[in-house]
């Protein structure tokens, strides 16, 4: 995702949460949302022409033709749709992290009373994105000391030991398909599963 990249560009070789400064979260915060407003407008834009076109083609005067071309002109929208709702969905998985690190500034005397800040300021850069972005950590024995950040910020959710069980899952898997319980083509089903992007829900 590359928060930090955003705040301190790719040059930035290592970053901890105490380089952070409330101004540029700030900053980074209202672009991400005026970059979620202008999805918002484009999905909404690109939605009434795909009316239009779905209305002309619906039309009773339409001749087949014309119903193709608008057929086609509605495909090509639904691939721009696509497009909008990833980026708007990426912009707000940012958005959360940006939330998270100005949580963090704002609680950063509280942290240091309960002795978890250090843990946080010396943190990994990719480890820090992904508690920021996922809940998530590849680090075992920060578990426990980032769900407690967590109930600091109000926020009720444990970190979760995500790679490990993984792992474990893909070998679970492997292990049906070598035994014939499952087809190779169904195990590939499991750990590489098809998704759909679904439109986000716009206010």
């Amino acid at each position: 995702m590359g928060v930090f990249n955003s705040l301190f560009g790719k040059k930035q070789k290592k970053v901890t949460i105490a380089d952070l400064s409330m101004g540029a979260l700030q900053n980074e915060k209202y672009t991400l949302q005026e970059k979620q407003r202008k999805c918002d407008a484009e999905v909404n834009r690109e939605e009434k022409r795909k009316q239009q076109l779905f209305a002309q083609g619906a039309s009773s005067n339409a001749s087949l033709m014309q119903r193709k071309m608008s057929a086609s002109k509605m495909v090509e929208i639904d691939e721009k749709l696509n497009d909008q709702w990833s980026k708007f969905n990426e912009y707000g998985l940012k958005l959360r992290a940006v939330n998270r690190f100005i949580a963090l500034k704002e609680k950063e005397s509280v942290l240091k009373e309960r002795g978890v800040w250090s843990t946080i300021n010396q943190m990994p850069q990719e480890e820090l994105e992904n508690w920021a972005l996922y809940n998530t950590v590849k680090d075992k024995k920060l578990v426990d000391k980032l769900t407690a950040v967590n109930r600091i910020l109000g926020e009720p959710y444990e970190v979760e030991f995500e790679e490990q069980d993984k792992i474990l899952d893909y070998m679970k898997v492997m292990e049906e398909a070598a035994e014939g319980r499952e087809t190779l083509e169904e195990g590939w089903g499991k750990v590489h599963p098809k998704t759909e992007i679904e439109p986000p829900i716009l206010s």
